[in-house]
């Protein structure tokens, strides 16, 4: 069975983490999520970047997601790719 993965790093002011774990966690069951580790050269000091991994069939559901994150803790994506479940 070929499973495709919504894969995405999001990045935030490190201070708007918290409410992005709050809509994490209340719509769990959507994603998989994981903070990744500080890296002064590609962002920040005071920016948190988490990677987050769906299911291609909860499509709508984690576009929602997604845009409340964006909406809520100032989010961007810097990286979004469909991906074969490896």
């Amino acid at each position: 069975m070929d499973t495709k993965l919504f894969h995405y790093i999001i990045q935030m002011p490190t201070a708007e983490t918290s409410k992005a774990y709050r809509l994490l966690e209340s719509h769990e069951g959507i994603a998989f999520y994981t903070t990744l580790d500080p890296d002064p050269l590609a962002h920040g000091p005071r920016e948190t970047r988490l990677e987050l991994q769906a299911s291609a069939t909860l499509a709508p559901e984690f576009q929602y997601l997604i845009d409340l994150i964006k909406t809520h803790c100032q989010a961007q994506i810097v990286y979004a790719q469909l991906e074969e479940d490896r």
